[in-house]
């Protein structure tokens, strides 16, 4: 079982999670199938949407 803690996660961490390459991971970010926050520069990752993706309970198909 993964262990997830209580922080933000960038793309590259989530494309690492994922495996799959960075340039997947911010796809899928900026075509909204994974939501993000914007924290100053950075697009990151809540816990609860890794949480999310990870027990399958979020797909993660193309939303155009």
């Amino acid at each position: 079982m993964t262990v997830i803690e209580n922080k933000m996660y960038s793309i590259p961490e989530i494309a690492r999670f994922l495996n799959v390459c960075d340039t997947t991971a911010w796809k899928l970010a900026w075509n909204g199938s994974i939501p993000t926050v914007k924290i100053g520069k950075r697009r990151m990752v809540t816990p609860v949407v890794l949480r999310a993706i990870l027990s399958g309970e979020m797909d993660l198909s193309n939303k155009n």
